[in-house]
This record gives C-alpha cells, structure tokens and sequence, in this order.
C-alpha cells in the first residue's frame, strides 16, 4: 500500500512532457517554412520593439484570426522590414546588420512612432559661400530644379533631424563629395523618398508623409539608437 501511495506521488511530481507548439496558420508574409519556435521568437521580437503585448494584434488563443485592425497594420510593417533587409545595400552603409532593421528602429518601444519636431540650429551661416540667389551643386538625390531656399530649407531641417551643423557632410566646397557622412546623408534621402511612395502600402491611410522623415528614427541624434 505504502509503495503504491509513494509511487502516484512521485508520478504526479514529474513534469510532464511539453506539447508541441501548434503549426503557424494563416501566414501571409512571413515565410510558409518558419517554425513554431522561429515564430515565436519573431512574435516576442515585436512585443519588446512595440511596448505591447500578443493580444494588441491577435485574438487570445486564436492567432490565426484577423479580426483585429493592428495585425493588418503589423503585416504592413513586416513587409517593409522585410523590405528594407533585402534592399540594405541600397539604403544603409557597408556593414549594416540585419539585426538592426527592426520595428524598434521607428516605434522605440512604443506602439505608436512619436512625431519628430525638429530644431533648428540658428545663428550660425548656412554653408561658407552659400548664394541664395547663385547655382545649385553637385544635386544626385534633390531634383535638379530644385531653388537654393528650397535646398537651404531641405538641409535645415536635417540638422534638426541628426542633431549636427552643415559641416558635417559638407566641405567648404559644397560641390565636394569628400566627406562620407554625405554618400550616408544621399542614401537616407533615397530610403526617405521611397518610404514616401510607398506610404499606403507599408504604413496605411492613417500615416501623414510628414511623420516619415530622418528624425523618424534618429531622434535628433547622429546615429540611431539600436533596439
């Protein structure tokens, strides 16, 4: 009787063997061969980069639904990191990891992405030499017939945006190209102006084209913070 009392004991004491995790249903942007446990470590991933929990998307235990208007807006948001990790040569410099292509870039923790108000920098010349009035140099991003206040009010406002003053991609020849940080500043205007023609498809009719600018994601800081 004893060792039959002992033995439901310890049989009731043992852990039980984990279930499998359910098979991804429902998939319509991430790949169709993720695992259970990928996806779920891509699920966690955006629960830290947005601040929130599963059920601000999904319906509790029913994840595969799409009853709730935040998981179409996280499918716009897939596809544009996902997007962007396939186009990194084209928009990021040499060296970039994917790792740091993630929502957190923009969100910070936030379910929302904060609206960057920049400040400008005053009081200081807009370049050595600038004539308002004069010709344009050395343009491959802005369109050519772009005026020189619209240039000045362009550059303005990225000072803003990274927290630096003109000399930080510009030599004392504005023509000149011999400062890195000035092919990064071309490639951020490229990601910049493609964000915006795509504005719909990767952030929805809610999104204002004025919310997608550099300070999006550097916050008035000369590199962005990695989430």
């Amino acid at each position: 009787m004893h060792s039959r009392t002992l033995f439901a004991a310890v049989f009731f004491l043992l852990p039980l063997p984990a279930r499998p995790a359910p098979a991804p249903k429902n998939l319509q942007i991430l790949p169709k061969t993720i695992t259970s446990a990928e996806l779920q470590a891509t699920m966690e991933g955006f629960t830290r980069q947005l601040g929130v929990k599963c059920v601000f998307c999904h319906v509790p235990d029913q994840y595969e639904k799409d009853d709730r208007p935040h998981k179409a807006e996280a499918r716009r948001m897939i596809r544009l990191v996902l997007d962007l990790k396939v186009k990194k040569a084209e928009f990021f410099s040499k060296g970039t990891e994917d790792a740091t292509l993630n929502c957190g870039l923009c969100h910070q923790g936030a379910a929302e992405p904060e609206p960057f108000a920049a400040s400008l920098f005053g009081g200081f010349a807009f370049l050595p030499g600038f004539n308002p009035g004069g010709d344009l140099w050395n343009l491959q991003v802005l369109p050519k017939g772009t005026t020189a206040e619209e240039v000045k009010r362009t550059m303005n406002s990225f000072t803003g945006q990274l927290g630096v003053k003109c000399e930080f991609c510009h030599a004392d020849n504005p023509a000149a190209d011999s400062k890195p940080a000035k092919a990064t500043a071309r490639r951020m205007m490229r990601l910049v102006a493609a964000l915006k023609a795509k504005r719909i498809s990767y952030f929805g009719p809610r999104a204002q084209e004025s919310l997608i600018s550099c300070g999006l994601c550097h916050r008035g800081a000369t590199a962005t913070r990695r989430f």
